[in-house]
């Protein structure tokens, strides 16, 4: 499939846990379809196994696992023929892959129907039966395996290899089941191809169209008392929930929601929107808000619009006012525009004063002949790195010992200013009393 939507296969629907997505029935012989018609074949104690639901790894209400299907075959114990009814979406090609394996490996003849849809790796299964049937007005896609990523580029082109391999592999089987070469089934794939019953038995991949009666009860695995299940009722619950929107040329759904009520059997007001609940919103809502067990969606849906209503008159008479942390204000954006100008200005200012006291200070020890020209730069290095010390050097330096008359120089100019300032630095300590690195 081509992405996962909120809950995985389902989109924003979010899976029912009240209904199994894989069902089996109890082994009873039952008579085959050809005897049926006359012809003299023995009855075959047989079997059925439903998956109606996405084909995920992770089983239970988010779809059918690999592990949930050898589990339920094995509780099938001795069936000579087993009906495999499929009503899916698709999903994980590997989970897929190993469903075809366990079907094929089993020693009962397996039938394989489509009741609904048997869309990406749903077909593999549907194609893979010993006998294969598509349900009148049922459908089978088969597209190239898709996945999505969050990485580099080199990630990137390694999951498209592992890609094509895995899509290499579908299209292997598709091959190996109708005919042709991998690479005419790998195009079909990458066209994201449509089946209707009938084009699916022309390309080969199903054998025919008919229906398929159910063999024995069907009961949930795991349950220890047998349940009956509508498999209509499964069908459309799940096919109405599928993400749909996952593929390139989706069809429109076709489960529509039911209509409204008739006059007179809805409390909602003229014109307002329908609220659709399933049962399982229904359940919660009832136990949340304390409605009894047979409070309908039109009694929960006036019941919270009354209690908004009474909600929003309450916000109405009353004024709200922010709560603002202690210590903290609200400033109008405007002021604080201004603020921040303000602070900025006094920044440069700050930085504007910081220098004409240094180039002062500076200029005053030239004049004092406390320091030669050529360590002026050096002397400015060293107070836009420590503006306190530095002016006590030039307060402790000795005036008059250096000519104010620039005569010239040459040389190493830049090594005999760092000189004077050392010196001038040794000297300053040793006024002081300080002996240089004691």
């Amino acid at each position: 499939m081509t992405k996962m939507g909120r809950y995985r296969y389902w989109g924003d629907q979010k899976p029912d846990t009240s209904r199994p997505l894989l069902t089996f029935s109890r082994p009873q012989e039952a008579v085959a379809p050809a005897a049926r018609t006359g012809a003299a074949e023995p009855p075959a104690v047989t079997g059925t196994l439903r998956i109606y639901g996405p084909i995920d790894s992770w089983g239970g209400c988010w779809g059918v696992s690999a592990k949930e299907v050898a589990q339920a075959l094995d509780m099938l114990g001795d069936a000579e023929r087993i009906i495999v009814r499929v009503n899916s979406p698709g999903g994980e090609s590997s989970e897929g892959r190993a469903i075809v394996n366990l079907l094929r490996a089993h020693r009962a003849e397996i039938v394989t129907v489509v009741d609904g849809a048997a869309y990406s790796a749903a077909s593999y299964i549907a194609a893979c039966g010993d006998d294969s049937v598509m349900s009148p007005g049922t459908t089978l896609m088969i597209h190239d395996t898709s996945t999505f990523l969050y990485g580099n580029a080199a990630a990137f082109r390694k999951t498209a290899d592992v890609l094509d391999t895995l899509s290499n592999s579908g299209a292997e089987l598709y091959a190996e089941v109708a005919g042709g070469t991998v690479e005419e089934w790998r195009a079909r794939q990458e066209a994201e191809t449509w089946y209707t019953a009938a084009t699916a038995v022309e390309s080969g991949l199903m054998k025919r169209v008919a229906t398929v009666p159910d063999a024995g009860v069907a009961e949930t695995a795991g349950d220890d008392e047998p349940e009956t299940v509508d498999p209509t009722d499964v069908e459309e619950r799940a096919q109405a929930s599928y993400d749909l929107s996952l593929f390139e040329k989706a069809p429109e759904p076709s489960n529509p929601k039911p209509p409204t009520a008739s006059a007179g059997g809805t409390t909602q007001p003229e014109g307002a929107a329908v609220v659709d609940f399933n049962d399982t919103q229904i359940t919660a809502l009832r136990e949340q808000v304390g409605f009894p067990a047979d409070a309908d969606a039109d009694t929960i849906v006036a019941a919270v619009t009354e209690a908004l209503g009474e909600r929003a008159e309450a916000s109405e008479s009353t004024t709200t006012t922010p709560q603002i942390p202690e210590g903290m204000a609200l400033v109008d954006s405007a002021v604080l525009a201004q603020l921040q100008q303000g602070a900025e200005a006094g920044r440069t200012a700050a930085t504007t004063l910081a220098t004409q006291e240094r180039d002062r200070e500076i200029a005053s020890a030239l004049e004092a002949g406390k320091i030669a020209a050529s360590s002026k730069k050096t002397f400015e290095e060293r107070w836009d790195e420590n503006p306190a010390g530095t002016k006590a050097i030039l307060d402790a330096l000795t005036p008059g010992l250096v000519p104010t008359d620039e005569v010239g120089h040459g040389g190493d100019t830049e090594g005999s200013a760092d000189a004077a300032f050392e010196a001038a630095h040794t000297a300053t300590l040793a006024k002081h009393g300080i002996k240089k690195g004691a």
